[in-house]
């Protein structure tokens, strides 16, 4: 089962930069695809808090790659189970 909002889950950060898209289908397939366990998290973007748009750099322009600054954290707001996945529904705060 799907980790609910209020199980206290603590999250984490990455150290290093993190590849997001904004393409639900790439999302899914680097996940495992739609009928595999997996994660994923739909990150609420606005003009102060998205990432680097590298599409322009990228070898695979469809993918719509988004770098994220290292050690970036995000407050969930929700989780849904889809299918066989859990959803994680979270922003970014802006510092």
């Amino acid at each position: 089962a799907a980790p609910r909002v209020d199980d206290g889950f603590p999250g984490g950060a990455e150290r290093d930069v993190s590849s997001t898209t904004t393409d639900i289908f790439t999302a899914y397939d680097y996940s495992g695809g739609w009928e595999v366990p997996g994660t994923i998290l739909e990150i609420s973007y606005d003009a102060a808090s998205r990432g680097a748009d590298v599409q322009f750099l990228s070898c695979y322009p469809r993918a719509r790659a988004l770098l994220l600054p290292p050690f970036c954290m995000f407050s969930t707001r929700r989780v849904e189970q889809r299918g066989h996945q859990p959803s994680i529904q979270c922003s970014p705060p802006v510092k």
